[in-house]
C-alpha cells in the first residue's frame, strides 16, 4: 500500500479494481492524476479525497504494481428494493417519486447523507397534505452481493382540519367574496362531503392565487398577498390560517394602444381591442384581448406571434396606460399534416374534414375549425392539434393532430330490457365508423314483446368531396301497440327509402328523401266499429278508406338541419335544430303530411358540465280523402325519451270505452314536449365523457287538433337521471316525480332501459 512516505515514481498506467456498478469513466473523470505524471504523496492524498467526494465508495486504497498505480475501491451497497408499509393516503409510486427527488432509487448507490434526508423529505410530503403528526421509521437490511434493502414504516397520522381563516388588511373587498373563491374553508354543514375543511399546502398556494384573481378582477392591479401564516395546534391537529393582504388602490384604464411592427396585410389592430378608456383595469380582460390579438395574427399565418402587455401605472391618478406590444415573427406555412393515434380511422377520412391544407399558410382559425370538425364526428374522445417547427426552416411547421379513438360500435349480440317494450333480444352490427371508412352501417334483427324488426341502413357522409351525403334504409317491422302500452291494434310495415343531404354552410345542411312504404293494419276486436272500445278516429278512418286494411305509400320529404354541437356524443356546448316536412305523394293509398321542429341548446358552465334546454313540436294532417293522419301514425308522449315520470306512450287522447272498461292511450296528431336538464359528469365514473348525471324538468302532451287544444293540460315532472355509454350500449336510469298528474294518468317514478338506444 502506498503511503505518504512512499517513493515517487513515474506512472506508466492507472488501473481501478473493485468496480461493480460505478462506471470506470466516471471514476477516471474525477481523478486528479494521469498516466505519465510523477506520483507524489500529496497527489495520492488528493486522489483518495477526490474519490471519496464522489460518494460511491466506503473505502479507497492506492497500491504500486511496478510503475502502475493501482486504485482499489470498495463500493457502497446498492439499493436493491424500497418497501413501504402503512401508507394508504399516498400511493407507493407517489412516494417513490419523492425518494427519487432525494436521490434514493432502486439500483442507485446508497449514500448515508441521502438516507438521513429520507425521513425529513417524506415528513414534508405528508405535512403538505395537512398530516403534521405523520411519522416515518427507516430500517435497512443487508442483502447478498453488496446490496441493501430499505424498509419505510409509515404512520400517516390524522389530517389537520381548519379551525379559522382570518384576513388582515382587507377593507375594500367583501371578505365573503374571498372566502367563496378559496378551496379551503372553515368547517360547515357540507364540508364533511367536500373535504374542503382539510388543510393542504398545495390548495393554500392555489387559494393565494385565487385571492389575487378576485382583486385583479375588481381593478386592484397591484394587490399583494404578503403572507399566509399557518399555526398548528398539535393537540387537536387544528390549523389556524392568517392571510395578510396589501390591497393597494383601484386602477382604471388610461390610454390603450397597439404598438410594434405590424406584418404585411394587417393595417390596424386597434379595432380588435375591446378595452376602453375609463373602465376598470381587470387582468382577465387584458389577457383576453392579448389572446384575441394573437388569434387575429394567427389567422393570417403568424402562428408564433407574441403579444406582450406593457402597463404604465400612474399611482397618483390611479390610471394605467396599456400598450400591447406586437412581435409577429415570420409567417408560417404548413409543410405536412400528420395524424397520430388513429389506429382504426383511415387518414383520408380525417383529412377530408380538415379546412387547413398542406402547403397553405398556417391559420389558427382553420386549425381550430378542423379540430372541431373531427371532434363532432364522434369517433374520438380527444383531438389535439399542434404545430411542430421544421428544423432549418423557420417559416415552416408540420401540423400534428393526435387523437384518442373511442368505441363507435361493434358486432354484438344483446339482451336488454325496456319498460316500454319488455324483454329485448337482438343481434346487431352497428358501426358509425365502419372499418375506419367514416361510413355508418347498421344491420339488425330485434325482437321484443311489442316489436319484431329486421333492418338495414347505410349512410355515407361524403358521397362527394363537397360533403354531399347519401343514406339508404330498408326495414320490415311488426308492431303490437297493445304490448307497447297503447291501443289494441297492430301493423306490419315494409319500407325502403333513400335520402341525400347537401351542406349549405359549415353548420347547416338541407336534405331530401324518397321511399316506398307498405302497411297492413289489424284491428283488435274491441276497436273495430261497434266494439266495446270503438274510437271515433278509427271509425272516421275506416269510412275515409272504405274499409281497406292494406296500404301502399310513396313518400317524400325535405329537411333543414343546423348543428353547432361541440361533439357527436354527449355534447356540452352548442345547439341543434331540425325542421322537417314529409308528404305521402298524391296517388298513394293514404295521403297526408307531417311536419315538425326538434331543437336543443347546451349552455356550457365548465368542462363536462352544462345546462340543456330542449323542445319538440310535431304535427300531421290528412289530405285528399283523409280528414286527419292515419291513427296508426299518431304521436305519443310519456316515458324515458319524452316525459319521464309517466308511463311510456301514456299521455294524450284515449279511446272511448264502455262504462267500467279501462281506456287505452290512442295518441294524437299534435305533439309538444320539452325540458331543461342540468348535466354533469358523474364523479364515480372514470371517463367523464362516457356518462351524464342530470337533474331535469320535463313537460309535454299529445293533442287531437280537431278538438280544443288546452296548454294547461301539459304534464310536467322533475327528477334525476343517469346515462352511461358502455360497450354493450347505453344504460339509462331516471327517477322522476310527476308535478301535475291528474286522475287517470299512468305514472311511473323509476324508469330504465338497458342495451337499447338512447
Amino acid at each position: 500500500m502506498l503511503s505518504q512516505w512512499s517513493l515517487a515514481f513515474s506512472i506508466a498506467d492507472i488501473r481501478i479494481e473493485g468496480l461493480k456498478r460505478v462506471s470506470s469513466e466516471r471514476v477516471f473523470a474525477a481523478l486528479p492524476v494521469q498516466a505519465g505524471q510523477t506520483y507524489t504523496a500529496s497527489m495520492g492524498a488528493q486522489t483518495i479525497r477526490s474519490l471519496f467526494e464522489l460518494g460511491f465508495f466506503r473505502d479507497v486504497t492506492l497500491e504500486q504494481d511496478g510503475n502502475d498505480l493501482v486504485i482499489q475501491v470498495a463500493e457502497r451497497p446498492a439499493i436493491a428494493r424500497v418497501v413501504f408499509t402503512g401508507n394508504k393516503i399516498i400511493p407507493d409510486e407517489a412516494l417513490r417519486d419523492v425518494l427519487r427527488g432525494a436521490g434514493v432509487a432502486e439500483g442507485e448507490v446508497l449514500l448515508q447523507s441521502t438516507l438521513d434526508r429520507l425521513q425529513t423529505q417524506l415528513a414534508r410530503e405528508y405535512e403538505g397534505q395537512g398530516r403534521y403528526d405523520a411519522t416515518v421509521e427507516t430500517r435497512t437490511r443487508a442483502l447478498p452481493d453488496n446490496r441493501i434493502g430499505i424498509e419505510l414504516d409509515i404512520n400517516e397520522g390524522q389530517i389537520a382540519t381548519i379551525g379559522r381563516i382570518r384576513f388582515i388588511g382587507v377593507e375594500q373587498v367583501d371578505v365573503d367574496d374571498l372566502r367563496d373563491a378559496m378551496e379551503l374553508t372553515e368547517p360547515g354543514a357540507f364540508t364533511f362531503f367536500s373535504k374542503r375543511h382539510r388543510f393542504n399546502r398545495q390548495r393554500l398556494a392555489g387559494d393565494v392565487e385565487r385571492i389575487r384573481s378576485v382583486y385583479f378582477d375588481q381593478g386592484f392591479a397591484r394587490v399583494d398577498v404578503k403572507s399566509s401564516t399557518v399555526q398548528l395546534d398539535p393537540q387537536s391537529q387544528t390549523v389556524f390560517l392568517t392571510i395578510l393582504v396589501d390591497e393597494g388602490r383601484v386602477y382604471t384604464l388610461g390610454d390603450v394602444r397597439v404598438a410594434g411592427e405590424l406584418p404585411p396585410g394587417i393595417d390596424n389592430l386597434d379595432d380588435d381591442v375591446s378595452l376602453t378608456v375609463g373602465e376598470l383595469y381587470r387582468q382577465r380582460d387584458v389577457s383576453a384581448d392579448a389572446e384575441g390579438l394573437k388569434a387575429v395574427l394567427g389567422r393570417s399565418g403568424f402562428t408564433g406571434a407574441n403579444v406582450r402587455e406593457v402597463p404604465e401605472f400612474d399611482d397618483q391618478a390611479g390610471t394605467v396606460d396599456l400598450t400591447y406590444l406586437v412581435e409577429p415573427g415570420l409567417k408560417t406555412y404548413v409543410r405536412r399534416i400528420e395524424f397520430k393515434g388513429n389506429e382504426v380511422t383511415a387518414d383520408p377520412v380525417m383529412r377530408r374534414n380538415l379546412v387547413q391544407l398542406e402547403g397553405a399558410v398556417a391559420d389558427t382559425g382553420k386549425i381550430e375549425l378542423s379540430r372541431s370538425r373531427l371532434e363532432r364526428l364522434g369517433f374520438f374522445s380527444r383531438v389535439s392539434p399542434s404545430l411542430k417547427p421544421v428544423p432549418g426552416s423557420p417559416d415552416q411547421a408540420d401540423l400534428e393532430i393526435e387523437v384518442d379513438e373511442q368505441s363507435t360500435g361493434s358486432f354484438s349480440a344483446s339482451v336488454g330490457y325496456s319498460q316500454s317494450s319488455g324483454a329485448v333480444f337482438g343481434v346487431e352490427l352497428a358501426q358509425d365508423n365502419f372499418l375506419g371508412s367514416g361510413n355508418n352501417v347498421k344491420f339488425g334483427v330485434n325482437k321484443s314483446d311489442a316489436v319484431q324488426q329486421l333492418s338495414f341502413s347505410f349512410f355515407d357522409p361524403f358521397l362527394t368531396v363537397d360533403g354531399v351525403s347519401r343514406g339508404i334504409d330498408a326495414f320490415y317491422r311488426q308492431t303490437d301497440f297493445q304490448e307497447e302500452g297503447s291501443s289494441s291494434y297492430s301493423i306490419d310495415e315494409t319500407g325502403v327509402s333513400v335520402n341525400f343531404g347537401y351542406p349549405i354552410s359549415e353548420y347547416s345542411r338541407v336534405g331530401f328523401s324518397g321511399g316506398l312504404l307498405m302497411t297492413d293494419l289489424k284491428l283488435g276486436a274491441n276497436l273495430a266499429p261497434g266494439g266495446s272500445a270503438a274510437v271515433g278516429q278509427i271509425t272516421t278512418f275506416q269510412t275515409d278508406v272504405a274499409g281497406k286494411e292494406s296500404f301502399t305509400e310513396l313518400q317524400t320529404g325535405i329537411y333543414w338541419q343546423r348543428s353547432t354541437l361541440n361533439r357527436g356524443l354527449l355534447p356540452t356546448d352548442g345547439s341543434y335544430q331540425r325542421v322537417n316536412f314529409d308528404l305521402s305523394i298524391p296517388g298513394s293509398d293514404l295521403q297526408y303530411y307531417t311536419t315538425g321542429y326538434d331543437g336543443e341548446r347546451y349552455f356550457n358552465l365548465a368542462p363536462e358540465k352544462a345546462i340543456r334546454v330542449r323542445g319538440r313540436v310535431a304535427f300531421g294532417d290528412g289530405m285528399g280523402d283523409l280528414s286527419t293522419i292515419p291513427f296508426f301514425r299518431n304521436y305519443f308522449a310519456g316515458g324515458q325519451r319524452s316525459v319521464r315520470g309517466y308511463e311510456s306512450n301514456s299521455l294524450g287522447p284515449r279511446s272511448d270505452v264502455a262504462s267500467g272498461v279501462a281506456s287505452d292511450p290512442f295518441g294524437g296528431n299534435l305533439l309538444i314536449t320539452g325540458g331543461v336538464d342540468y348535466q354533469l359528469a358523474a364523479p364515480f365514473v372514470d371517463n367523464p365523457r362516457s356518462n351524464r348525471l342530470s337533474v331535469f324538468v320535463d313537460m309535454g302532451q299529445v293533442y287531437d287538433s280537431r278538438e280544443n287544444i288546452d296548454l294547461g293540460e301539459l304534464r310536467a315532472s322533475a327528477g334525476v337521471a343517469f346515462t352511461w355509454i358502455t360497450a354493450i350500449g347505453p344504460l339509462s336510469f331516471s327517477y322522476a316525480t310527476p308535478l301535475n298528474e291528474k286522475i287517470g294518468d299512468k305514472t311511473e317514478t323509476f324508469q330504465f332501459s338497458i342495451g337499447t338506444g338512447l
